[in-house]
């Protein structure tokens, strides 16, 4: 599937086969359910596909069928797709997050959507982070793990079915 772009090719027509995306010095990728994300060797984010809640990170909701650079990212060693929003993780081990936050995904203790990254609160030294499809986990140093956003289910293990806007443990 390509209607939104996600396979950065410049074009939104679907393949059946693989296509190579207008990118290069490509280190790490993440796949979302429209979107994409990439971190290329220098450290700079860059993402494509659907951006109704600003998923991609450029300050905008125009969806690219080209990469974009996600604004004001750089040294991130991680990235992560939910279905409408991204997580970056920095060398450093802060987390930033962007898109749409009704449930909490961006962990930065509001509920409005984000077009351009903003922090996670409460949380550092992580060494790994994943996105669900409105929640994210996040590994420490320590070897705690953290989860914030969508809770219907349970997923964030914090013994509640509430939908949380900061890091739990």
């Amino acid at each position: 599937r390509n209607e939104y772009g996600q396979l950065g090719n410049g074009t939104n027509n679907n393949s059946d086969i693989p296509v190579q995306m207008n990118i290069s010095n490509v280190v790490q990728v993440s796949a979302g359910y429209y979107h994409t994300l990439l971190i290329k060797s220098d450290g700079t984010v860059w993402a494509c596909g659907l951006n109704t809640s600003g998923q991609l990170g450029n300050n905008s909701k125009i969806h690219s069928n080209i990469p974009v650079q996600v604004l004001n990212i750089s040294e991130a060693k991680d990235v992560s797709c939910g279905i409408d929003g991204s997580v970056f993780l920095t060398v450093d081990g802060n987390v930033f997050t962007c898109g749409h936050n009704c449930v909490g995904f961006l962990g930065n203790g509001l509920w409005e959507y984000s077009e351009f990254f903003t922090p996670t609160l409460n949380i550092s030294e992580v060494l790994k982070i994943s996105a669900g499809l409105s929640h994210t986990i996040a590994l420490k140093k320590d070897g705690t793990v953290w989860a914030w956003g969508l809770n219907y289910s349970g997923q964030l293990g914090d013994g509640t079915n509430e939908d949380r806007n900061l890091p739990v443990k």
